[in-house]
């Protein structure tokens, strides 16, 4: 990559480059605003503004191998002799794209206009005029101005995304340029989002406040025909998703799955960051119904003005749960650490997957010795959920022979973690038998995820078990635990 210009790469599931080390050049001319979008045929459309010439947007046209279907430095799409903006290409289902921008030209010189315009494979317009049919005026003061999706019926839905808390209108465009529906309220404010579910269905969720003070996280499902499937909450303009009161809304996604919405959000005290808080999630299903409390589901807490959680994804899973992946960001420490964390919520709101956890065992009386014909010792635990959220738990006993050979004592899965609490067990009697060898044992309690043999938490002890002789008959045999694990 030794070349100036704009360069692309494809990597597969295991992140091999699969265009070189020296990647694939899209153009040699340098732009912005960039935006990309399949082609079907495992190629994409990728699309600019030209930064030494802001009145020309730029695309280019790559195949699956990687390389340029069209010229080496692509072709000018759009040329005006006003400012273009915001470039977003969409797929048209046959072959060729759609593009929409943001345009200065007159009468829209203040406040742009937003035009459309679809060009088949080989970068050729299809509508007249060629430089774009307008759509609406708007003013709006965001980097993505507006959403463009494939309709999955060769044309697109357009989420524009104006100035201020909105409200902010939907279209629905057909193949030949033809506005087929609209609809000016269907969300608010200016990080609302769209995306598509299963065929023939979107979804929309946005945040909406009538004061700061009062915050809601709202959402639609909407048809491809336009029709809204969601009743609203009576006094709001949505499907409520979640709401804490007094809280703010600062950060959140949307994620759909088999016919329901998935939810997650950073919500806390204050209007600005850094403020206490916690990362919430929240389930919608088939009818709009909340799965869980209308507060969702706390997945972790904010420790005030030390840290806080930026760019919260949502992944569902096939049972119904959701697995978080959000970043995590350290004030007052060397360069503002930033670190990745994950989460997962059970389909029952319960939390699944690793959290942190203190674990003691810890025997009734020391040294533990076992005499030659065996024995039996007594000893506590306690598993305590050192952050607050609790889950659910599973938890393994195992006795390490002197000849390091394993052995499993007992196992419980999905105990209830209460948030902040503790899991404790006293008087449990452990039973040696006499054919185990004689040596040095190590005796373990692990918590976390039995089945992964994921350790969340441990902690161990050792006993010492006399005699002569090797591993005898019936060795792992006669390990009993008496007590309620």
């Amino acid at each position: 990559m030794t070349e100036p210009g704009i360069w692309a790469q494809r990597l597969d599931s295991l992140g091999n480059r699969l265009w070189g080390d020296n990647a694939r050049r899209i153009s040699p001319i340098d732009g912005s605003d960039f935006r990309a979008c399949v082609d079907g045929q495992g190629g994409f459309y990728f699309t600019m503004r030209e930064i030494a010439n802001y009145s020309i947007l730029r695309g280019q046209h790559l195949n699956a191998d990687g390389y340029c279907q069209w010229a080496d430095s692509g072709l000018a799409l759009v040329v005006t002799t006003y400012p273009l903006m915001n470039p977003s290409p969409a797929p048209d289902g046959q072959g060729g794209f759609y593009l929409v921008w943001v345009d200065y030209r007159p009468p829209y010189s203040s406040n742009p206009g937003v035009f459309r315009q679809r060009f088949n494979a080989l970068g050729q317009p299809l509508w007249s005029p060629a430089t774009g049919i307008f759509l609406v005026q708007f003013s709006y003061n965001n980097n993505n101005p507006f959403q463009v999706l494939p309709d999955g019926q060769n044309g697109i839905l357009m989420h524009l995304i104006p100035s201020g808390v909105g409200p902010n209108p939907l279209f629905r465009i057909g193949s030949t340029g033809t506005v087929l529906w609209q609809n000016f309220w269907a969300s608010y404010n200016g990080s609302a989002l769209l995306v598509a579910g299963e065929p023939g269905i979107f979804y929309l969720g946005y945040k909406y406040f009538s004061n700061p003070n009062t915050q809601y996280l709202l959402a639609r499902k909407v048809s491809v025909a336009g029709s809204s499937l969601w009743p609203d909450t009576p006094g709001l303009p949505g499907t409520l998703m979640m709401h804490r009161p007094d809280r703010y809304v600062q950060h959140w996604n949307i994620c759909p799955r088999d016919g329901q919405l998935y939810g997650v959000a950073v919500i806390e005290y204050g209007q600005f960051q850094n403020q206490q808080g916690w990362l919430a999630v929240q389930a919608l299903d088939e009818q709009g119904a909340m799965r869980w409390t209308s507060e969702g589901i706390t997945a972790s807490i904010l420790n005030g003005y030390s840290q806080h959680i930026d760019y919260p994804q949502g992944f569902p899973d096939a049972s119904g749960g959701l697995s978080t992946v959000s970043q995590y960001q350290y004030y007052h420490e060397p360069n503002d650490t930033k670190d990745l964390y994950a989460k997962h919520v059970n389909v029952g709101g319960a939390l699944g997957g690793p959290f942190p956890l203190g674990v003691t065992l810890t025997p009734q009386s020391s040294p533990v010795i076992m005499p030659p014909q065996g024995g039996s010792f007594s000893y506590n635990l306690a598993v305590a959920d050192t952050d607050t959220v609790g889950g659910l738990i599973d938890l393994w006993i195992t006795a390490t022979l002197p000849s390091n050979i394993e052995l499993e004592i007992i196992h419980r899965e999905d105990l209830t973690m209460p948030a902040g609490g503790t899991l404790a067990r006293s008087n449990l009697m452990q039973t040696v038998p006499a054919a185990a060898p004689p040596g040095i044992y190590t005796y373990s309690l692990y918590a976390g995820d039995y089945p992964s043999k994921t350790a969340w938490g441990e902690d161990s002890f050792s006993f010492e078990k006399q005699g002569a002789g090797g591993w005898g008959l019936g060795a792992g045999e006669g390990w009993r635990l008496s007590g309620d694990l």
